[in-house]
């Protein structure tokens, strides 16, 4: 990762609210258009995951989510990525949180995250239910 990415990553994790907005628009259009190799891409995906699970604010959290698709919308080894980090936190998230990493898993085309997903079918929250639904139309 390049010492520019790296004082990203390090707003993101230790700034205030605007900061963390700024460098993760910045990161937004870096994963888009720098045209970073796929080890490298695959490096700042996995740290967005770890950093998601500790993020608090929603807002914040969401910007996290987004750049994460965006790497996966880029050449990389999807295989490679570890979401544990956001699976162990699922059954005390909050339904957005929880939409949104079904969301994540559908795009990382795991069919071993069928049945983890498949469980969130019979979840109270009508919302996690269609995006649980969803995202194994798109595994499917």
């Amino acid at each position: 990762m390049n010492p520019v990415t790296q004082q990203l990553f390090e707003a993101i994790e230790t700034g205030d609210e605007g900061t963390k907005k700024g460098a993760l628009l910045v990161l937004a259009d870096d994963i888009e258009y720098a045209h970073f190799e796929p080890e490298v891409l695959q490096e700042i995906v996995q740290r967005l995951v770890n950093i998601a699970v500790a993020e608090t604010d929603p807002v914040i959290r969401g910007s996290i989510f987004r750049n994460i698709a965006k790497g996966f919308m880029q050449t990389m080894n999807y295989e490679e990525i570890k979401f544990d980090p956001l699976i162990n936190v699922l059954d005390n998230a909050e339904p957005v949180f929880i939409c949104s990493v079904l969301y994540l898993l559908s795009m990382a085309y795991r069919r071993n995250y069928i049945p983890l997903i498949t469980k969130y079918l019979d979840h109270p929250d009508e919302k996690i239910r269609a995006e649980a639904l969803d995202s194994l139309a798109y595994l499917n």
